[in-house]
């Protein structure tokens, strides 16, 4: 499913993320949702949450590389979580190895973030 995205490079910031979850740490939390389900229903909404967040994921490093990123992680991606109607929008974060680009994709607008490079991904 493709949904409109925003991303946004940040140069040369030294930022981190200590209270984010790495995405590989939240891809074993949803797996291990989905794993411990024990009736059909919740395994297929929790399927369908593993399945969304990875096209989430692979659309998000798209429009990264669209915007100069070449996928090299300096710190790996972490997930994050803004609110918005009627529920919460994942976003994620990560720093290129090339010259410390700081890389941050959502499905919201981040409109505190407008003055840095932008790039919108139509759904």
């Amino acid at each position: 499913m493709k949904t409109c995205l925003f991303g946004y490079c940040l140069e040369n910031s030294e930022i981190e993320w200590p209270l984010l979850t790495s995405c590989r740490q939240y891809r074993t939390w949803l797996s291990t949702r989905f794993c411990t389900a024990e009736e059909r229903p919740a395994r297929s909404a929790r399927l369908r949450d593993i399945e969304d967040f990875e096209s989430f994921y692979g659309q998000a490093i798209d429009l990264a590389r669209s915007m100069g990123s070449k996928g090299d992680f300096l710190v790996e991606p972490h997930v994050g979580f803004l609110p918005s109607a009627p529920s919460l929008s994942a976003y994620i974060v990560w720093k290129d190895d090339d010259h410390g680009s700081t890389f941050i994709v959502s499905s919201v607008e981040m409109t505190w973030l407008n003055g840095v490079a932008l790039s919108q991904m139509a759904a």
